[in-house]
């Protein structure tokens, strides 16, 4: 019985040893279209994909995603986003920020000093009142993008209507 055992096991390795000479050195998966890559470039292919590559690294550098990577930081906590999209319409002071917000004054106030140091907003001291304003256009534009995205009267809430 073990003899049997035995001729079975060679004879399975004998196929395996059959089908990996016709497989090639795909390791098992299926050629495409019986096609081999010849031209010693792996997976990048050849000179289009090369120059997509090269493109999307030239289009989409370190620095131009650290300025995105930032932008999108700044809007993605929702207090900060309101408060840009607050000041997209016109300024508006701490306290008129907290109620629009419904958050509290030292919040608001380490959202604006965070959104000032990057360059997003603007304060204008008039007498004692001190007001922001947005004056960056990126910001401006994305908060344009979101809501067209995102149209508010998708988003009515008939609670809030006095």
């Amino acid at each position: 019985m073990s003899g049997a055992g035995s001729a079975g096991r060679k004879a399975a390795a004998a196929g395996d040893r059959a089908g990996a000479s016709t497989r090639g050195s795909t390791g098992g998966r299926a050629a495409t279209a019986g096609r081999v890559d010849t031209s010693g470039q792996g997976r990048t292919g050849g000179p289009h994909r090369r120059a997509a590559i090269a493109d999307i690294k030239r289009r989409y550098s370190e620095r131009r995603c650290t300025d995105v990577h930032q932008l999108l930081s700044a809007m993605s906590n929702t207090t900060r986003f309101r408060i840009l999209c607050a000041l997209r319409e016109c300024p508006f002071s701490v306290t008129e920020l907290v109620e629009i917000t419904d958050s509290n004054v030292s919040n608001v106030s380490q959202h604006l000093k965070m959104m000032w140091l990057a360059g997003y907003i603007e304060r204008r001291r008039e007498g004692k009142r001190v007001s922001y304003t947005l004056t960056n256009e990126q910001v401006r534009a994305a908060i344009e993008l979101f809501e067209s995205m995102y149209p508010p009267e998708a988003y009515t809430d008939d609670s809030l209507i006095e």
